[in-house]
């Protein structure tokens, strides 16, 4: 099934609007969210789009509690005012470290 990338981009910015907006949708980023989609849709069996997008939402529910990715705690040697971006997001070691709880302000629900 195909990665309804709009539909993700979306959630993205009303779930996380205190992130960064995605300005551009570029090809790597277009290739990282359709790598993450087919991965867990692999791992979870999801019969339909709207599973993965339910689970999407969850997972954005799960960064908007993390008080690190959210920059709701303080940072030194320069890295003041850090959030994560859609890019970090992506990234499959930050991506799977935060479905396993690893950014998490108290420990994890799992999504």
């Amino acid at each position: 099934m195909d990665c309804p990338q709009d539909l993700i981009r979306q959630l993205y910015g009303e779930m996380l609007p205190e992130l960064p907006g995605i300005k551009r949708w570029t090809p790597g980023r277009e290739k990282a969210l359709r790598l993450r989609w087919s991965e867990r849709a692999k791992e979870l069996d999801w019969k339909t789009a709207d599973e993965g997008v339910a689970w999407f939402r969850k997972f954005f529910e799960t960064v908007s509690r993390s008080d690190f990715l959210m920059g709701r705690v303080e940072r030194h040697n320069g890295h003041a005012g850090w959030v994560c971006d859609v890019d970090f997001l992506l990234k499959p070691e930050r991506f799977t470290k935060i479905i396993e709880g690893g950014y998490a302000s108290h420990r994890p629900d799992a999504t």
